[in-house]
């Protein structure tokens, strides 16, 4: 039997290298880097029943890049879930609109 404190310390271990900073806004990108990009940038607003990828994500994301410009996608709130379930039951595809 795994000892549940033993598996609790394996998973915070593996999140270290997955998640080196937690307080980044995105993953495996400083935000000293995202500061400094000067390109046109387009940032679709996260859905509200989007638990991965966060409103705080994509708002914080605007406010980090100078100039980006955030907007509501062209999609509905729960498309994205609709979609992949639709996709993992075998009756849709995810990128099919």
């Amino acid at each position: 039997m795994l000892d549940p404190q033993e598996f609790i310390g394996v998973l915070e271990r593996w999140m270290t290298v997955y998640c080196p900073d937690p307080g980044a806004i995105v993953l495996d990108l400083p935000d000293e880097t995202r500061a400094s990009l000067a390109v046109p940038t387009l940032i679709f607003r996260s859905a509200k029943s989007d638990r991965y990828h966060t409103r705080a994500t994509s708002e914080g994301l605007h406010a980090l890049i100078p100039g980006s410009q955030l907007v509501e996608p062209p999609w509905g709130d729960p498309e994205w879930i609709e979609r992949s379930n639709a996709a993992r039951g075998g009756t849709g595809h995810l990128f099919e609109r």
